[in-house]
């Protein structure tokens, strides 16, 4: 191994940006009945190598070592704003953006894209969940993110490389991967993109480290296909062509019988497909670099995508086996009963006939072009039927679109073209009945915007041809009722976790409760959510864990928070309580994980820590207030009412505390003595042990044990 890193510090030093690559460039007959096959030569045709900046900015920087003096004392922070505009400063004097280089980014520059990647990362993620997100907006900043972490990785060498500080070269170019996902295949720059950026990496970094991650686990954690063995024997032939061309591999001229082409290949298919390598991704980031074969990716970084990824393969993710006509036959499909709310025989009719004529040259004989035809109808019906979201939908027209620019070099003349026969077929399916209605309508123009493509579709039809208007349904004349509609927020929050009390009530000092979200939807989920625990059940937990010593997560908590909380990059809970106070003013959920004790105090659905666990010098559970700081004189403790944990911590070199106060009342126990346990039991030897390193070394021990219901958790503790 350590002869791989030397290696790989000999690449890192003389490579520079890649102006030429390898990638399919061999003509096949479109559609392609089969998958992705390995390309016929190694040379590239780019199809463009000149991007022109998207956003017109005077740059007004002067000379070089002006402009270095001016970015040195830039502070980026959170402002993805300011990122781009010193983004385009950056590009503009050095080239990058083109990749027509003039100068290359020096010290100062590097930094600042770095700075500028991990801004512009903030925002992505911050779209991730935004429903009304601007498209063109998650293009542009994940295309100035992908060409930063180009040049903003630390070598070997250098006296700050790490590798898990994220700037490990592996790791950048595995961020620039994951961001990659998030482009729209309709985006103008995308195969620019694919072919400068990301493609170039398919055949060392991340060829590279997937086989290394295949050898490190000693199993195929990634493709569930090849053994230890094979990896081995590929990473062995891996080193000895790197050394032929420092920074690349020819696959072109590798031995058929040698698995380093089939994981090649499986890498490569996974990229150059219409689909995206969501999957794939998701086991090549999973681990972080504490575990054999896993990334140095920034915990956020690796967590994010993890969550995002989770998401994507949700309606984004299609079968295996899915190719080009599958997608005509989906979208076929998808409008065929969208419109009429069934698929007629009439509609499957006329979807089966015009597909055919997208294949029928690739058969010599009918049987076989009825029998693929039919095989292809039914895996895409079959797929419609699992799930007919619209997201897949779109999804579908990328893939297809992004077929077309393959095969077509990116030559959008013929694209267009080939687009605008699949938009007149959508037409002839919409009429099949001698009838178009505007729902069949609507979505053909959707299709025709998506695709930016300027063609009259409905002018030009047949005489014989009807547009129907959808029927408005006649209302009877009523008295009109009052319309309810459903609180985002729970109106009766915090109920009976917040009662009468010295401090609050009687003393008058106003405490700031947060909006609980509304994501209770039976009465199972308030019964989980707003559980209330018996001293004996409280006693017996706890007790459990000091005699096993075991961390618990609970699972099914997790589940129903993460309806409406951002709880993206967090893990499960060692426990919840729905309501807590926080120091003498704020009032919210506690949530405490592997980090520290979470709470929603500055929006409703977001949560942040309140003291991270490496912090934390001494924690005490008490009944009443727990030495909480109060200016105010009252004799009444309120032992029998509330509880406290005082978490003592040191943070630049500064000592302070916080009370997490629960208010349980008389009838019902507190639960924080169970924190209490978590902490001094299992936790505090795990974080103590995992200091000066990029994450918890887990163990066992402490032996995890998760649970998928209060019951399970109870039946847990009474067990011997």
């Amino acid at each position: 191994m350590k002869n791989l890193f030397v290696l790989l510090t000999l690449c890192f030093l003389v490579m520079s940006i890649f102006t030429q690559c390898t990638s399919a460039d061999a003509k096949v007959a479109l559609p392609k009945p089969k998958a992705p096959g390995i390309p016929e030569d190694s040379t590239i045709k780019v199809i463009s190598t000149n991007i022109v900046t998207l956003y017109d900015k005077n740059c007004g920087c002067g000379g070089t070592e002006k402009y270095q003096n001016v970015i040195s004392k830039i502070k980026i922070g959170d402002d993805y704003q300011l990122a781009c505009d010193e983004f385009i400063k950056i590009s503009e004097k050095t080239g990058i953006l083109t990749r027509e280089v003039k100068v290359e980014p020096n010290a100062v520059e590097r930094e600042l894209l770095w700075e500028i990647t991990c801004a512009i990362t903030k925002r992505i993620y911050a779209l991730d969940i935004d429903t009304n997100a601007d498209r063109d907006e998650i293009n542009i900043l994940c295309h100035y993110a992908i060409v930063s972490l180009h040049w903003c990785d630390i070598l070997m060498q250098d006296k700050r490389f790490s590798y898990d500080n994220g700037r490990f070269r592996r790791d950048t170019i595995a961020l620039a991967a994951c961001l990659f996902t998030r482009v729209s295949r309709v985006y103008q720059y995308y195969d620019l993109l694919y072919f400068g950026w990301i493609r170039p990496h398919l055949n060392f970094s991340i060829l590279l480290w997937t086989i290394n991650s295949i050898v490190n686990c000693n199993t195929d954690n990634i493709f569930h296909k090849f053994s230890p063995a094979e990896a081995k024997k590929a990473s062995e032939l891996f080193q000895e062509l790197s050394m032929e061309q420092i920074g690349y591999v020819q696959t072109k001229d590798l031995p058929n019988n040698n698995p380093l082409k089939k994981i090649w290949q499986e890498i490569y298919n996974r990229f150059s497909s219409s689909q995206v390598p969501y999957e794939f991704l998701l086991k090549y980031i999973w681990m972080s670099s504490d575990l054999p074969g896993g990334m140095g990716l920034l915990s956020e970084d690796r967590e994010m995508n993890k969550a995002y990824f989770q998401k994507q393969i949700i309606h984004k993710q299609f079968p295996v086996e899915w190719i080009f006509i599958n997608d005509i036959f989906y979208i076929s499909i998808y409008l065929a009963t969208k419109a009429n709310n069934e698929l007629i025989e009439v509609d499957k009719k006329r979807i089966i006939e015009l597909t055919k004529e997208w294949v029928k040259n690739s058969f010599d004989k009918d049987v076989e072009l009825d029998n693929y035809i039919n095989t292809q109808f039914n895996l895409s019906l079959d797929c419609y039927k699992k799930d007919s979201n619209e997201v897949r939908f779109y999804s579908s027209i990328e893939s297809l679109y992004r077929t077309l620019m393959t095969h077509y070099e990116g030559n959008l003349e013929k694209v267009n073209s080939q687009c605008t026969n699949f938009l007149k077929d959508l037409v002839k399916i919409a009429s099949a009945n001698n009838e178009v209605n505007e729902d069949e309508k609507n979505i053909i123009e959707n299709i025709k915007t998506y695709l930016s493509i300027d063609v009259k579709l409905f002018d030009e039809m047949s005489e014989d041809i009807k547009l129907i208007k959808p029927k408005k349904k006649a209302v009877p004349k009523t008295k009109a009722k009052e319309v309810k509609t459903e609180s985002p927020y729970l109106k009766e929050y915090p109920g009976e976790f917040y009662c009468q009390n010295e401090l609050w009530w009687n003393q008058g000092i106003p405490l700031t409760i947060m909006n609980f979200p509304n994501i209770i939807e039976n009465k199972e989920d308030e019964s989980i959510i707003f559980r209330r625990f018996t001293q004996k059940e409280v006693d017996q937990i706890v007790k459990k864990i000091k005699k096993s010593g075991d961390i618990i997560y609970l699972n099914f908590i997790r589940t129903i928070l993460e309806r409406k909380f951002d709880l993206r990059g967090m893990k499960s809970p060692f426990w919840f309580i729905p309501f807590t106070a926080y120091g003498w003013n704020f009032g919210g959920i506690m949530y405490f994980e592997q980090n520290g004790i979470y709470t929603n105090v500055e929006y409703p659905t977001a949560i942040k820590n309140t003291v991270h666990v490496d912090k934390w010098n001494s924690v005490t559970c008490e009944k009443g207030y727990n030495g909480l700081d109060l200016d105010y004189d009252f004799a009444e403790t309120d032992e029998n009412i509330l509880t406290s944990i005082k978490i003592e911590y040191t943070h630049n070199e500064i000592e302070g505390a916080i009370n997490v106060v629960e208010i349980h009342g008389e009838k019902y126990a507190s639960t924080l003595p169970i924190v209490l346990a978590i902490w001094d039991n299992a936790w505090s030897q795990v974080v103590e042990s995992s200091k000066g390193t990029s994450g918890f070394q887990l163990g066992p021990p402490p032996m995890m044990q998760v649970f998928e219901s209060w019951e399970e958790l109870i039946e847990w503790s009474k067990a011997k």
